[in-house]
């Protein structure tokens, strides 16, 4: 929820690449919808994936290899992108979700949420929230955020009731707006919104 006073160079496109991370809710609601695998070997997918493409970057930010990127922030020349907490968002998610439909929401949480927070931010941002450790969230994209996430929510989880969506959309939105303990939120939004949804459902009989 980046916002309108200090947008970061490159912000903007960061957050609409992040639209190729929706292949991975994709991919995972493929394999287990319509190719019936299991979430155990879903999930060793997408750990091997995910253990290969951090060794990749690894050795990129220890300056074993060479590549460069215009979307990569100057922090993280030296540390692990946000591709690699990506991953490992997506890999957790389907392995904390108690059924795939939560994991394919809370990615895209991530995905859409996150980058409706930036451009609403950066577009429409007054008064930054003075939360978490960056101190340049907008209370405007951090609301861009619930919305969208709780609209997504709403429409894949159809068959639970609508504070479910409520209760996944605020926890993606506070680990955002927040970055509790300075963890990248490519890996806390998909985390706690895995763990919100599941919590809200149990609540409400879901899972029986």
């Amino acid at each position: 929820a980046i916002g309108r006073s200090a947008p970061p160079a490159g912000e903007i496109e960061r957050k609409l690449f992040h639209g190729v991370g929706l292949a991975a809710p994709a991919l995972y609601y493929h394999l287990s919808k319509h190719r019936g695998w299991p979430r155990r070997t879903c999930f060793f997918l997408f750990a091997a994936i995910t253990a290969a493409g951090v060794a990749v970057d690894a050795l990129r930010a220890a300056g074993l290899i060479n590549i460069e990127s215009p979307l990569l922030r100057v922090a993280e020349k030296r540390r692990l992108s946000g591709c690699s907490f990506f991953a490992g968002g997506t890999t957790l998610a389907v392995r904390l979700a108690r059924r795939p439909a939560v994991a394919v929401v809370a990615l895209v949480f991530l995905v859409v949420g996150d980058a409706a927070a930036a451009l609403v931010g950066v577009s429409f941002g007054g008064a930054v929230a003075p939360a978490g450790p960056v101190r340049r969230k907008s209370w405007e994209g951090s609301a861009a955020m619930f919305a969208s996430c709780f609209l997504c929510a709403r429409y894949a989880l159809f068959d639970v009731g609508v504070h479910v969506a409520a209760c996944g959309a605020a926890a993606a939105t506070v680990v955002e707006l927040f970055q509790p303990l300075g963890v990248d939120d490519n890996l806390s939004i998909p985390v706690a919104s895995v763990l919100a949804l599941d919590v809200a459902i149990a609540l409400e009989g879901g899972y029986g």
